[in-house]
């Protein structure tokens, strides 16, 4: 498959489904505005239940988010090891 698998008619059918079935954003809980323009934090976003980079599918099951909400959650991974520097191959 070329391309963004999020181009795809699938993907933007179930997220248009969503959309019209539910405006309460399932990580704050808040209603959201579906007036907004896509670009505010506050806006609707469909979001993956399952983060795509810890084995879910771009297919797999949506839930509204607000868009800030959903940029804050980032990937499902929370409280990384923050190493500054990077391992080396020889100690110096």
């Amino acid at each position: 498959m070329a391309g963004n698998p999020r181009d795809s008619r699938r993907y933007r059918n179930a997220a248009k489904r969503l959309r019209r079935s539910s405006q309460v954003c399932w990580l704050c809980g808040k209603d959201i505005d579906i007036s907004l323009p896509y670009t505010d934090r506050d806006s609707w976003t469909a979001d993956h239940s399952v983060p795509l980079n810890a084995g879910g599918d771009v297919h797999g099951p949506l839930r509204p988010a607000h868009r800030g909400c959903n940029s804050s959650r980032g990937d499902g991974i929370r409280n990384r090891k923050h190493n500054p520097k990077p391992p080396t191959s020889r100690e110096w």
